[in-house]
């Protein structure tokens, strides 16, 4: 029992030592077994050093890193202290990719963050997924992408932001001629922030993918957004899933694309489009020649709203994928779908998983359409 109890005890003290000072001491071995020469990757993501970062541990990963050629640096989830982050940006130039994501850095690491990208120069993407930096910490990212000409790739995923963090990234990217990529998914961004960013887009040429996924930007910011669209040439992805946008915002953006001639990508997924949002869409795919990514997934679909997609598939020659899934098609609707893939010679990628067809048992639809893709040479992946 003795003995026993010896044991325990020690085990008990090895754990407050690791809960005292984290994990083993920082060395060259543990950063090579991260290190993935290849893609010159270095991953410490999870090392929860949090105070016990220190000078030693940082100049042991700058000499590394430039030792190494180290370009993708991914420091998510550990907790470090803004600090570290400046001597990361001024200390280590061959790092092309920092990820940065759920450290808990905020608005007054942000403060850190941004003075030490106005002394970088080779930085081509920033993660600051899941810091919590709020609108305060989007105004100072803001601030400095009014100046900066390297960031091309910024993630501001699920960071509290909301109109005045949206504003004020609006106002720079009147600006900043490098950005191409933008996710600012899962904030709390309203009307207002995405007609201000919309207003953006008509001045920006530069920014490419825009992922506003997840916020609440409804029909007015839709058509904002779509307006927009009519004027934008750089655009080539749009992410408007889960904003509540309905037939108005919908028909908004199926005007764009009769005009636009630069979007390839646009998700509405789990939105509240219905038939007569969606039927505008189909028709406009009847002429638009640069769409090739279509997200409808988990929408208000009914077998109507499938037959008219059925019917544009027939004469479309651009959309490769589209996603239909979570819908209710109905057998007629799924009869039309195997008709249209018989003429379709565009579409890669097919899904119609989940799709709740009361009328029409798993095993009809799934031969109608496997029987239709033997006349089909194009479609490569069909989801059921």
């Amino acid at each position: 029992m003795t003995k026993k109890l010896h044991i325990l005890t020690a085990v008990l003290g090895m754990v407050q030592v690791f809960l005292a000072y984290g994990e083993p001491k920082l060395t060259e071995d543990r950063l090579e077994s991260r290190f993935t020469p290849y893609t010159k990757t270095l991953k410490l993501s999870s090392l929860r050093y949090g105070e016990c970062w220190n000078l030693e541990d940082m100049e042991l990963i700058k000499c590394f890193c430039k030792e190494h050629d180290v370009e993708v640096l991914d420091l998510s989830n550990c907790n470090i202290v803004p600090e570290v982050i400046s001597e990361i940006l001024t200390g280590i130039p061959t790092v092309k990719t920092l990820d940065l994501s759920k450290n808990g850095i905020n608005a007054k690491g942000v403060t850190v963050l941004a003075e030490a990208l106005t002394k970088n120069s080779t930085l081509w993407s920033l993660n600051l997924d899941g810091n919590g930096i709020g609108d305060e910490g989007a105004k100072v990212i803001a601030s400095t992408l009014k100046t900066n000409n390297a960031l091309i790739a910024l993630n501001l995923y699920e960071n509290e932001i909301g109109n005045e963090g949206a504003e004020a990234l609006a106002e720079a990217l009147k600006h900043n001629s490098a950005l191409m990529t933008l996710v600012l998914r899962y904030n709390n961004i309203g009307v207002e922030g995405a007609i201000v960013l919309a207003d953006a887009l008509i001045v920006n040429n530069t920014l490419g993918e825009l992922d506003f996924g997840f916020n609440y930007i409804e029909n007015e910011g839709a058509i904002a957004l779509a307006e927009a669209l009519n004027y934008n040439c750089s655009l080539t992805m749009l992410d408007l899933e889960y904003n509540n946008i309905g037939n108005q915002g919908a028909e908004a953006l199926a005007n764009a694309l009769n005009i636009n001639t630069t979007l390839t990508t646009l998700m509405l997924y789990h939105n509240n489009i219905g038939s007569q949002g969606i039927i505008a869409l189909a028709k406009a795919l009847e002429t638009n020649a640069t769409l090739t990514t279509l997200s409808l997934r988990e929408g208000c679909m009914s077998i109507k709203e499938a037959m008219a997609i059925a019917e544009t598939l027939k004469v479309n020659d651009t959309l490769t994928s589209l996603d239909l899934s979570d819908n209710y098609i109905g057998a007629e609707g799924y009869k039309r779908l195997a008709e249209a893939l018989k003429e379709n010679k565009a579409l890669t990628s097919l899904d119609l998983r989940e799709g709740d067809s009361e009328d029409c048992p798993a095993y009809k639809r799934e031969k109608e359409l496997l029987e239709a893709l033997e006349k089909n040479s194009t479609l490569t992946e069909l989801f059921l």
